[in-house]
């Protein structure tokens, strides 16, 4: 009587270990509610809450699923997605020597056909909205499904966990978009050459200048970041000391700082092909370059734009570049007093 009681209680135990376990599962894969979509094309919040399904559950991540997507989702797929979140996580915890964000509210990864986007020229591959943190206490990272089997969404993921780590500094936004850059970059071993071509189509833009989504900005961006850690930051310590600082100008003398945008402006002559005349209308910004092709009319007409600049109270610089059979003219323009 003694053995068969043990017995009972022994499978009872088990079977409410069972319970137990599937209780917690089902915890762990509650579904989400009332999480609503942060428009980024628009910068607004929508009304309607989304309609997700938990797909993928850990201690640090949780990947949910958009029912309105038309795009079929594998399991693979989502578990492939999932290491690469971890690793990537785990990696710049050591790139940025910051905490694991072990002890957090894990984070929602959100695959939504909504970043599909036809009213402009650009898409998201992936958008991370620091504002969902006090909306829902999760931080929240939308992926285009479109792109989940390309690895072009490894660089564009990086990027956003940069902005993640980074959401406590309130950084100019084209110092925040070109570190990000930089750090999707270490940890991908991936350049954005759409964003780069973009730029070298279109390369008379100022430095500081953000204005909108545009790929030539966040191109641009890159390549002086980039620019940046090849030849001033290498060293981890030192790289890290630099992310620290709100604004790269924060981390070298005025000096320093003149000389690296001119030697940044110089590196980028050998793939820009320079203006045939000075631009009648072109509205000049602080740090910003014009390459001008070198001849004699050019030479008087960058002498008058110069002389006009510094009335306007830039610091200017002009310099004659010698080149094979002829000369560039480059015209920096630095800060406004």
């Amino acid at each position: 009587m003694v053995q068969y009681t043990k017995v009972k209680m022994k499978y009872l135990n088990y079977f409410l270990g069972i319970l137990c376990f599937c209780f917690e599962l089902n915890s762990a894969l509650a579904q989400p509610e009332n999480i609503p979509y942060f428009n980024p094309y628009q910068g607004r919040f929508e009304e309607s809450a989304l309609d997700l399904q938990t797909v993928f559950t850990s201690n640090r991540i949780i990947v949910l699923n958009d029912a309105t997507n038309h795009t079929e989702l594998y399991q693979e797929i989502v578990e492939d997605l999932a290491e690469k979140v971890e690793k990537f996580l785990t990696d710049y915890t050591s790139l940025l020597g910051v905490e694991d964000h072990c002890e957090e509210p894990p984070i929602y990864f959100i695959l939504s056909e909504k970043l599909k986007n036809s009213e402009t020229h650009f898409e998201y591959h992936a958008f991370y909205c620091p504002l969902y943190f006090e909306k829902i206490g999760h931080d929240v990272i939308f992926l285009n499904p479109t792109y989940l089997t390309s690895s072009s969404l490894d660089f564009f993921l990086a990027h956003e966990l940069f902005h993640l780590f980074d959401k406590d500094r309130r950084r100019d936004k084209w110092v925040s978009e070109g570190l990000a850059q930089l750090g999707a970059y270490l940890l991908t071993h991936q350049m954005p050459r759409y964003q780069i071509t973009q730029f070298f189509a279109e390369p008379f833009i100022g430095l500081e200048e953000f204005p909108s989504g545009e790929s030539k900005y966040y191109g641009h961006s890159f390549l002086f970041f980039y620019y940046l850690y090849k030849n001033q930051l290498r060293n981890i310590s030192r790289l890290r000391d630099f992310i620290e600082c709100l604004h790269p100008q924060d981390f070298f003398s005025q000096e320093e700082w003149t000389q690296i945008f001119k030697d940044f402006s110089l590196n980028k002559l050998s793939r820009i092909t320079p203006l045939l005349a000075v631009p009648e209308n072109i509205e000049i910004k602080e740090y910003m370059v014009l390459y001008i092709a070198g001849s004699e009319e050019n030479k008087n007409a960058v002498e008058k734009l110069e002389i006009s600049l510094k009335e306007q109270g830039f610091n200017v610089e002009v310099l004659r570049i010698p080149q094979e059979n002829s000369y560039t003219l480059v015209l920096l323009t630095t800060d406004q007093h």
